[in-house]
């Protein structure tokens, strides 16, 4: 069954007072991903694996390939901010970041159609994706509707 409304949770990204923005819970993304637009508010060093992964993410059939992430606090409900890994990807409107498997692994949380409840948790999501990266000066591209970003000359 599927939900007929997405499962979404508020979450502050940031120090202080951060971003707040809705996180899609999606445990059929096999990434955590950040929207570019974030990444710039809050100024984010952007860095880059050394070879890029290849993803699904939420309904997108084709998958993705993801290189660029960022680490930033992250702050759900009452829990104290921690620094996540964030893979660095456009988004649809309305969805600042999306929670997938890692997240649910990590945090022990799981989903159904209606609710999000803890379960027992296993291997952090580290045992699964190396990030291993080089730091890279980014520019915002004016021409992109999407705000990607690209490395700077």
């Amino acid at each position: 069954m599927v939900s007929p409304v997405p499962l979404t949770l508020p979450v502050r990204f940031g120090e202080g007072d951060g971003v707040v923005g809705p996180a899609l819970v999606d445990s059929g993304s096999q990434a955590d991903v950040l929207d570019p637009r974030v990444v710039h508010l809050l100024n984010l060093q952007v860095r880059r694996l050394d070879a890029p992964i290849h993803a699904d993410l939420a309904s997108d059939g084709d998958g993705i390939r993801l290189s660029l992430f960022v680490n930033v606090p992250v702050k759900i409900g009452e829990s104290a901010a921690a620094p996540r890994a964030f893979f660095v990807s456009p988004l649809p409107d309305g969805v600042d970041a999306i929670l997938g498997t890692p997240w649910l692994r990590d945090t022990g949380t799981g989903v159904s159609a209606d609710y999000i409840f803890h379960v027992p948790a296993g291997k952090p999501s580290s045992c699964i994706y190396d990030f291993t990266a080089q730091t890279l000066p980014l520019s915002r591209t004016a021409t992109s509707s999407t705000s990607a970003f690209l490395a700077a000359p």
